[in-house]
């Protein structure tokens, strides 16, 4: 496999279980209100749509990527939550060859829309398989 720009990774610091943005903690993060969430809904699911993801059961999406297939699920909304990205690879191994993803499980979480995108495309863009 070829990666040019290194190992993708979720851009963010452990805290506890969680991956949080790098610079903050589950202190400083700003909760979502309920329209904040539609929004970042919104956004996630037309990317995912323009990548030729297929939705499953209305909330799961089936994404096949160089490695494999990805699921993909949306956190729900609740008061006093952080919007998550939830990922994970059918091919753990093999997707932990080339992005920062959990070896066994193949979980690649994110709660940033924009940090999600941004990786995402480049991993599509920019990962082959030799």
């Amino acid at each position: 496999m070829d990666v040019p720009f290194g190992k993708l990774g979720t851009g963010g610091d452990v805290v506890g279980e969680h991956l949080q943005p790098r610079g903050t903690n589950m202190k400083s993060a700003k909760w979502m209100s309920k329209s904040e969430y539609m929004v970042s809904e919104k956004r996630v699911k037309a990317v995912l749509e323009e990548l030729g993801a297929t939705c499953h059961d209305g909330q799961a999406y089936k994404l096949q990527t160089p490695v494999g297939e990805m699921t993909v699920t949306l956190h729900k909304w609740m008061p006093r939550s952080l919007f998550w990205v939830f990922q994970r690879f059918t091919d753990a191994t093999k997707a932990a060859e080339v992005v920062d993803c959990n070896p066994c499980s193949g979980k690649w979480n994110f709660q940033s829309v924009s940090l999600w995108e941004r990786q995402l495309r480049d991993f599509l863009t920019t990962t082959t398989i030799n």
